[in-house]
């Protein structure tokens, strides 16, 4: 029985390494996620996934280098980093003559209500202060 560990960015890279180095007939063995690389206290580490993988070599078919390499080369271009995808619309910069025309819309139709609130608030006021001369309340009632 040959054992062998592989390691990959992702469970899918190293099942075609599996694949590719020991055959169809390979079992996993085991596969866990390992931390590789990085300095002090494991910081700037990459997480990979660690695979190991037996096969029976009586039943290991030899494959030929040129098999080999190509699925390495395979393994390799599929590990590579892929192109950042271009956004499928371009964001629309606000005009700021249409803004400034909607604010003004809104400005004149707010007029009337500010000017109905200037007289609730003057007419707030006004009897606040008949409240506050006792006169004016009581001298209705004597």
């Amino acid at each position: 029985m040959k054992l062998k560990r592989f390691e990959a960015l992702t469970l899918q890279e190293a099942l075609q390494a599996v694949k590719a180095e020991l055959g169809p007939d390979a079992v996993i063995v085991s596969s866990r996620r390992v931390q590789k690389g990085g300095g002090l206290f494991g910081l700037m580490s990459q997480s990979m996934v660690e695979v190991t993988a037996a096969v029976d070599q009586t039943q290991q078919a030899e494959a030929p280098r040129k098999q080999s390499l190509a699925a390495l080369a395979a393994l390799r271009k599929a590990s590579a980093p892929l192109e950042k995808p271009k956004p499928a619309f371009q964001p629309v910069e606000p005009d700021p003559d249409a803004n400034f025309r909607e604010q003004l819309k809104v400005a004149t139709a707010l007029d009337p209500m500010k000017e109905q609130m200037q007289k609730m608030r003057e007419e707030i006021r006004r009897l606040r202060e008949e409240q506050r001369d006792p006169e004016r309340v009581l001298g209705p009632l004597r």
